[in-house]
């Protein structure tokens, strides 16, 4: 795919992570109704986000992330306890490694990649999602560098639902994609498994006084408006086009008088 030669470059995480400093009043005013929220209705509006979804009630999508969030618990209670994230990564052939890179715009923490079984970290996002902790408060409820092990548990929990897993939440999730008669096949329902991936990790983590489907919501949020005071809105551009000027009415007289300035 081409890019165009207007695009404009990547953010820098000190970029960033100034424009979130400047920004900090209206971060902390955009995710403070989360604390409202269920842990099924912060699944809702991951699932909102979805384009696929937009058109699909709020009671359809919550109940949804209710079944996320219980087979994300199901098996993390069912995984053995390892006691080391990392640990478990290494027994099971899957390279954790480190990349940079400028911070993206949708804001990705970590991928897990299966050729070669690989979780890449970046590390320029994880320390954006430690100071959105730090900017709104939440420190204590997540305790220090949380966001790393978090990380590594979501990804290795993408591992886990290969498979077996992933029939058993899609016959969960009932999303019938088409149906001949009486029988029916079930579809994929997009961003369930990121769900279940949080679950997951939340359920591992040292920390269990913070969420982290809020801390991914309020990422999301803190991103956008951090990277609207990056990159304010462009004033329009100047117009070369002469602007139109009203033709002057004649006056009543001759119009055969072709000297006139106004005469066609």
């Amino acid at each position: 795919m081409s890019r165009r030669g207007s695009a404009l470059p990547p953010l820098t995480a000190e970029q960033l992570r100034l424009a979130l400093t400047l920004s900090a009043e209206d971060v902390r005013s955009a995710c403070a109704p989360l604390a409202d929220l269920s842990e099924a209705e912060l699944g809702a509006q991951l699932l909102r986000a979805v384009a696929l979804h937009a058109q699909r009630s709020a009671a359809e999508l919550t109940e949804w992330a209710r079944i996320c969030l219980d087979f994300g618990r199901e098996l993390a209670a069912a995984a053995p306890d390892s006691g080391d994230s990392l640990e478990w990564a290494a027994a099971h052939g899957i390279e954790v490694v480190e990349q940079d890179a400028d911070v993206p715009a949708n804001m990705v923490i970590a991928q897990y990649t299966t050729r070669p079984a690989r979780i890449v970290l970046y590390p320029q996002t994880l320390d954006f999602a430690e100071a959105v902790i730090d900017t709104l408060g939440w420190r204590a409820q997540f305790g220090p560098d949380p966001v790393r092990q978090l990380a590594i548990e979501h990804e290795i929990a993408h591992r886990l639902i290969d498979g077996p897993a992933a029939r058993e939440l899609k016959r969960r999730l009932r999303l019938t994609s088409l149906r001949v008669g009486r029988f029916a096949v079930l579809g994929h329902v997009v961003g369930a498994d990121e769900l279940v991936c949080h679950s997951y990790a939340q359920s591992r983590s040292p920390f269990p006084g913070g969420s982290s489907l809020a801390l991914a919501v309020a990422l999301n949020r803190a991103a956008r408006i951090a990277i609207r005071t990056a990159r304010p809105p462009a004033p329009p551009p100047l117009s070369l086009t002469p602007t139109p000027t009203q033709t002057p009415t004649p006056p009543a007289g001759n119009p055969s008088r072709r000297s006139l300035p106004w005469a066609s």
